[in-house]
C-alpha cells in the first residue's frame, strides 16, 4: 500500500495515519471481492491496522481491526531520521475477526496471528514554535 503518496493521507482524530487506499482480496472460484478500505494505522500505544470491510463492492463494517503488532515490535523496529522516525518491517498479524470473516466469505480464510505483512512507514515532521 502506498501510504503517504496518495492525496488525502493525514493524521485523523485518533492520531492513526489515514489513508483512503486499501487492500483487496479476490476469490476466484467464487467470484467474491473483500475490500479493506479506508486504512487506518495506529503505532502508538496500541498498535494496529483497522479498516471498513466490503464485500462485492457493498459496505459490511465501517470499521475493524484487521491485523496487530506489538509495541515492543515497534520499538524493536524504530530507527530515527533527521526529521522524525522510520519503522522498519514491523509485522502485522491477523485478528481473529478478521480470520473469521474471511472463512465467512471466502469458505476457507486466513489463519488467526499469522502474518499479514510488514509495514515500513517514515514520520518526518518539521518542528514548530
Amino acid at each position: 500500500m502506498p501510504i503517504g503518496t496518495t492525496a488525502g493521507d493525514h493524521l485523523d482524530e485518533k492520531g492513526r495515519i489515514f489513508y483512503p487506499g486499501g487492500i483487496t482480496f479476490t476469490q476466484e472460484s467464487s467470484r467474491t471481492t473483500v475490500e479493506l478500505i479506508p486504512t487506518r494505522i495506529r503505532v502508538m500505544p496500541e498498535p494496529g491496522y483497522s479498516a471498513g470491510l466490503h464485500v462485492n463492492g457493498q459496505p459490511v463494517l465501517e470499521e475493524t481491526m484487521v491485523a496487530y503488532t506489538t509495541p515492543a515490535e515497534v520499538l524493536a523496529n524504530a530507527q530515527p531520521t533527521f526529521t522524525g522516525f522510520r519503522l522498519k518491517e514491523v509485522p502485522f498479524h491477523i485478528t481473529k475477526d478478521v480470520a473469521g470473516l474471511t472463512r465467512t466469505y471466502f469458505g476457507e480464510g486466513l489463519q488467526a496471528h499469522s502474518l499479514l505483512g510488514t509495514l515500513t512507514p517514515r514520520f518526518d515532521y518539521v518542528p514548530t514554535k
